[in-house]
């Protein structure tokens, strides 16, 4: 079965609950949803989410599982380096409001 990897589901703090502002819905479309990292945690040093990045991507399909980066820059940029040099992503298009699957190639 296809998965999309989501780095963070981008949230907001209110009244003491993290609630996602973002709808992953239309990224269910491409597969089941996997969430790498919770909302809300934050990391001083790249060495922390590196670790736990590394370990729920080990097993990554890189010919069936995509990527969905949302949630802290630096866990985007770290998953992607991980999963280099080839790499399915899913890529937000708002005027269709769906994802459309692209192939990252840096090799």
């Amino acid at each position: 079965m296809t998965r999309v990897f989501v780095t963070q589901v981008p949230a907001r703090l209110a009244e003491g609950v993290w609630t996602p502002t973002v709808d992953l819905q239309p990224a269910r479309d491409h597969g089941e949803i996997i969430i790498l990292l919770p909302s809300g945690v934050g990391f001083a040093t790249p060495d922390e989410p590196l670790a736990a990045l590394r370990g729920k991507l080990a097993d990554f399909n890189v010919k069936r599982d995509f990527l969905l980066p949302m949630g802290d820059p630096m866990l985007m940029v770290i998953a992607a380096a991980l999963l280099a040099p080839r790499f399915r992503l899913l890529r937000w298009d708002r005027r269709a409001h769906k994802y459309y699957p692209t192939i990252i190639n840096v090799a």
